[in-house]
């Protein structure tokens, strides 16, 4: 998924099926369209700003989905990924391809970040081992996966979206070497892929210790572990010297 922020319109942006409008208790929908589309929902009780009640209205083409944000002394990274996860529920339900974000009034930059973490994390599966060859799937419930997240705002915040992008990348990348069984990521090929990684990364540095080396250390724990299996321990140990603070960004 491609993220970026942007500080247009989300209804000026041509690529944009989808569009999250978030409302605060006693407050007013921002930015409405049409005679007051999204306020009339509200106004009707179909909308509720209540965190987490979604309702959907349409702007031509697109569809609007107005996610309600509960008080806004209250709100704040953490509910903004819960909110970002359901809203990413819905989006997918509704076949969005292109989903933004129109971050609401008067919230700092972690907000924009927690939207981009709820919404990654939410939209990550790990479905290697689904047989797709039989019976269909819940995938056609789920609705397509989405392809681009756009966070609009009236200052920048990319620097915040592009840390949040690459956190939450990081974050599901580990998850699916969690969720690999063993069987199919035993520790060479783990140490493997930590060598690799080592390679393209500057300031990553990579030392894999044996199973010999390991029971010569005294780590009794580990060469216990491994005596149940045909594959050898392996004890992977990262280093990351990072550049200076003050080193100007490219």
């Amino acid at each position: 998924m491609r993220v970026q922020a942007t500080t247009e319109s989300p209804y000026a942006l041509p690529d944009v099926d989808t569009i999250v409008v978030g409302i605060f208790e006693g407050e007013r929908a921002a930015h409405d369209f049409g005679s007051g589309t999204l306020q009339s929902l509200l106004d009707r009780g179909e909308a509720k700003p209540a965190l987490g009640h979604l309702a959907v209205a349409h702007a031509d083409s697109r569809r609007v989905i107005l996610v309600g944000l509960g008080d806004r002394e209250r709100f704040d990274a953490e509910r903004a990924r819960g909110a970002a996860g359901i809203a990413h529920g819905r989006a997918r339900e509704l076949g969005a391809k292109c989903l933004c974000w129109e971050l609401p009034h008067h919230v700092d930059e972690t907000v924009a970040a927690g939207i981009v973490e709820g919404t990654l994390l939410h939209a990550r599966r790990f479905d290697r081992y689904k047989d797709r060859s039989g019976e269909p799937d819940d995938a056609a419930d789920r609705g397509p996966e989405l392809e681009r997240l756009l966070i609009s705002a009236h200052h920048d915040v990319s620097e915040a979206v592009r840390t949040a992008t690459i956190i939450c990348m990081a974050q599901n990348r580990a998850r699916d070497l969690g969720d690999t069984p063993a069987n199919d990521l035993p520790p060479q090929a783990l140490a493997s892929y930590a060598q690799k990684l080592a390679q393209r990364l500057d300031g990553l540095t990579v030392t894999v210790i044996d199973e010999d080396q390991i029971r010569e250390a005294g780590m009794g724990a580990f060469a216990a572990v491994a005596q149940g299996s045909v594959q050898g321990a392996r004890l992977i140990r990262l280093d990351y010297e990072g550049a200076p603070a003050d080193t100007p960004r490219l």
